[in-house]
């Protein structure tokens, strides 16, 4: 009995993903901008991300978000947000709020250089997020040293 029940949830999966009219693989992300960044006291950084993202699938969403902005593989900024509600059949741009925390070790001058400076390139990013959809059922993605500036350049 309990085989039959397994084969038919198999079965039924099946189906449902074959109905979509995309892969997963033709999700991509069409801009990223930050539309604002607000320090709060010396070590906590608030901001809001405008995300554009091409999706044409089922909806999903994207939990768990946790990030390490390094500078020249040193950690300066820890970075966490809620959870993002990817609505599907849709190309849109999402506004994302992003909570920031200065590490241990980092000094927070150097971040102001930083932007200062407008240059990107000594910067990487690690992350990682749970990609689920709206069962629950989903797949951990992690991210390891991306570059900062080609992910900002993405128009």
């Amino acid at each position: 009995m309990k085989t039959k029940k397994l084969i038919a949830l198999f079965g039924l999966c099946a189906l449902i993903f074959s109905a979509c009219s995309g892969s997963v693989k033709d999700i991509e992300v069409t801009s990223f901008n930050i539309i604002s960044a607000t320090p709060r006291g010396i070590n906590e950084l608030y901001a809001t991300i405008e995300l554009g993202i091409k999706n044409p699938i089922m909806a999903f969403t994207v939990q768990n978000v946790e990030g390490t902005i390094k500078i020249d593989g040193n950690p300066c900024i820890v970075l966490t947000s809620d959870q993002l509600l990817v609505d599907g059949n849709t190309e849109k741009a999402y506004l994302v709020p992003v909570k920031g925390r200065l590490s241990n070790d980092f000094n927070p001058w150097q971040l102001l250089d930083l932007l200062n400076e407008k240059d990107f390139s000594k910067l990487t990013v690690d992350a990682t997020a749970k990609v689920a959809l709206r069962s629950g059922i989903g797949k951990n993605i992690v991210v390891k040293d991306m570059p900062l500036d080609k992910l900002l350049k993405k128009e």
